[in-house]
């Protein structure tokens, strides 16, 4: 329950590459200016220390390795497109778990009025076996 938070697995998913991320840029910081550490002991220790890190938190560590350089690829993906300065959620993950849903699920997610509202809102039934196929987006 470590890395459990209140939002759900997005949220619990960010906390830990958080945690994956401050085991790597510990490791880097203790390697040599000359940045090639990857046969001295210090690099083998780094590498030792973040499998077994991975191992005790039950994570796959090849799996974290990949997201890291996921994240690097969107970045630069990013910045090359002129979208913007990126900027951290920071502690507010509630703000990111919002974020996810309206941009992935925006066309498959219903919003209902609360009860409150005192506006009946019906739902066209949705048969998924006689549904017409979904078009891609270009």
């Amino acid at each position: 329950m470590r890395f459990r938070h209140p939002s759900g697995d997005i949220a619990s998913l960010v906390l830990v590459y958080r945690a994956y991320l401050k085991i790597t840029k510990s490791g880097k910081k203790q390697q040599p200016e000359n940045g090639l550490s990857n046969g001295t002991a210090a690099g083998k220790d780094h590498r030792l220390a973040k499998k077994t890190w991975c191992r005790d938190n039950f994570l796959n560590a090849s799996r974290l390795a990949t997201a890291l350089k996921v994240r690097a690829q969107l970045k630069s993906i990013v910045h090359g497109s002129g979208l913007g300065h990126m900027r951290s959620c920071g502690e507010d993950l509630d703000s990111l778990t919002r974020a996810f849903f309206e941009v992935a699920f925006s066309d498959q997610v219903a919003v209902l009025a609360s009860r409150a509202d005192q506006e009946k809102s019906t739902l066209p039934y949705y048969d998924p076996l006689n549904a017409p196929k979904a078009r891609r987006r270009q």
